[in-house]
């Protein structure tokens, strides 16, 4: 079962002149999640023991923004900007226990004969986000348009070095059918030429991707039919990259927005 929970959110604006205001948010999250991945005894193989993985996981997200907002309409222009900080900060529990060979399928863990270790586990994790952006979008006339948008931001899914990426984005348009020249133009009742080009980043990565992972092993002392002992060790498949940081995807677009009426 999962369960949501806004344990509280509160925003403040502020006129600070006619042209400027301030604005500042709190917000705070609460997601528990528990659940249980049962498999009975040989439901996927002969002589298979009865298995029940048991998870209890608990996320805690805490939200902080910050932004200057500033309209001005002046003449035939018009200007709107924007220019903010945020900070987010997440706090994760993850509990995971393995059970096998329940006697008589009463699915409780303590009813469990053995305790896989090698896929149990209890972890806590702070994941936190920083963030500066700002967007101005000017218009001229209504029919000429511009915009620009900037941000960075800072994660600490990365190691030293790498936390940080810049994401800029921009875009333009043109409102033909308010030209003269369209005045006689009857059937077309709304015609637009955009384009826009940016740049957007994605961090969701393995936590502390950036270091040598250890989990559960078995280690094995003497010669020939040593003795095992249980430990950790680092996982043969993911391999840590101190360079990691964001991935970055470049996007852009042309088009055009077109409406059209029949003439009578």
């Amino acid at each position: 079962q999962t369960c949501a929970l806004p344990i509280c959110s509160a925003d403040f604006i502020f006129k600070l002149n006619k042209n400027l205001e301030y604005k500042t948010l709190l917000s705070s999250y609460f997601i528990y999640n528990n659940g249980l991945n049962w498999a009975n005894r040989n439901a996927e193989a002969d002589g298979m023991q009865s298995r029940g993985v048991f998870t209890n996981n608990t996320s805690h997200d805490l939200l902080n923004e910050h932004t200057l907002t500033y309209n001005k309409i002046f003449k035939e222009h018009s200007i709107n900007a924007v220019a903010g900080f945020t900070a987010q900060r997440t706090l994760v529990n993850k509990n995971q226990t393995t059970g096998l060979d329940f006697p008589n399928n009463i699915r409780s863990l303590n009813n469990a004969t053995i305790i896989d270790k090698s896929s149990t586990f209890s972890t806590s994790n702070k994941v936190g986000l920083i963030s500066y952006l700002g967007r101005v979008n000017y218009s001229y006339k209504n029919r000429y348009l511009l915009s620009a948008s900037f941000r960075t931001d800072g994660s600490s899914y990365f190691g030293p070095g790498h936390k940080w990426g810049t994401f800029p984005s921009v875009s333009t348009g043109w409102v033909v059918d308010k030209e003269k020249f369209m005045d006689k133009v009857k059937w077309v009742s709304k015609l637009k030429l955009r384009a826009s080009f940016g740049k957007s980043g994605n961090n969701r990565i393995l936590d502390f991707g950036f270091y040598d992972l250890l989990y559960p092993a078995n280690y094995s002392f003497g010669n020939g039919t040593g003795t095992t002992t249980s430990g950790q060790a680092t996982s043969p498949t993911i391999r840590s990259n101190p360079d990691i940081t964001w991935e970055s995807t470049y996007q852009g677009n042309i088009g055009m927005d077109a409406s059209l009426r029949s003439e009578e």
